[in-house]
């Protein structure tokens, strides 16, 4: 049996108020129990992931910035964590669709996702 792949987005992640990797160098991999953040170009085999897991997430929001749109990621300790991405609607959709707890923006409009 062939297992799908887990829905993939490419962007930067913030997660502290002094560290972040600009994008495109952040994958973004969703699944039901946890959403993996891995450095891309081989990147990834000197720092990370970071993985955080479902139970972790209390709320995930839009945050904005002049001319971005962000996922942000609120966690149950106090940390927020920013994924930026070039299709930040599509990352929300997905994560809503797998059971995360997103709030979406009004008028939001509808993106296609591909599991």
């Amino acid at each position: 049996m062939v297992r799908p792949m887990a829905p993939r987005f490419v962007g930067g992640l913030v997660y502290s108020r002094t560290r972040y990797v600009s994008t495109p160098l952040v994958e973004l991999r969703a699944t039901n129990g946890a959403l993996s953040f891995s450095l891309r170009f081989g990147l990834g085999r000197i720092w990370g992931p970071w993985i955080v897991s479902r139970g972790e997430i209390s709320k995930i929001s839009v945050r904005r910035r002049i001319g971005q749109i962000g996922v942000e990621l609120h966690m149950l300790d106090g940390r927020h964590w920013t994924f930026w991405a070039s299709t930040p609607e599509a990352v929300l959709h997905c994560l809503q669709q797998l059971g995360y707890p997103v709030t979406m923006p009004p008028g939001c409009p509808r993106a296609t996702v591909d599991p």
